[in-house]
């Protein structure tokens, strides 16, 4: 998506603040057919879950398939340390 490419030319990675929400996961999802959304899912990090669900759309007339996504805390920690080590 034209909307999308500032932000895969420059890589940027989501800035969770897991702690300051006290949250262990972040749980997503976005239809198959939409390879644009879910790329960017996994490139943050985000881990596609074995199963779909079937999702309903506000603009579409039927459920669609939906690829699952988590993001835990511990993993989103150990990416940021990876990340680092990286640059080192």
């Amino acid at each position: 998506s034209k909307y999308f490419k500032p932000f895969q030319k420059k890589k940027i990675k989501p800035f969770i603040k897991f702690q300051e929400c006290e949250i262990e996961e972040i749980r997503t999802g976005d239809s198959i057919q939409n390879p644009a959304s879910w790329k960017i899912m996994e490139e943050f990090g985000m881990e596609r879950q074995d199963q779909t669900k079937q999702i309903e759309y506000t603009y579409v007339d039927k459920p669609v398939e939906a690829y699952q996504y988590v993001l835990t805390k511990e993993k989103y920690w150990k990416n940021i340390q990876v990340d680092k080590s990286k640059k080192l």
